[in-house]
């Protein structure tokens, strides 16, 4: 199954693209995405530690399960007020 993660500001610059699109396999947690995002883009698998994978809007569990109709965005850490 393929899935595109949305990346944003320094993320996407890194990347050198807003958007990824990732073999994840069947019924894909969402660690793994961020394991294949880590094996595919390697400039950024220092940073996703402090990143996390949001679901259609919403932050999601280490375990939860993706398809490839979910809305995935990469969330880096944010700060302010």
């Amino acid at each position: 199954m393929t899935v595109q993660v949305k990346l944003f500001g320094p993320l996407a610059d890194v990347a050198q693209t807003r958007l990824v699109a990732l073999d994840v396999g069947a019924r894909p947690e969402a660690q793994q995405v961020l394991q294949a995002l880590a094996t595919q883009l390697p400039a950024l698998a220092s940073q996703l530690t402090h990143c996390r994978l949001a679901v259609n809007n919403a932050f999601a569990t280490p375990s939860q399960v993706v398809t490839e109709q979910d809305e995935l965005a990469l969330i880096g850490m944010v700060s302010g007020g």
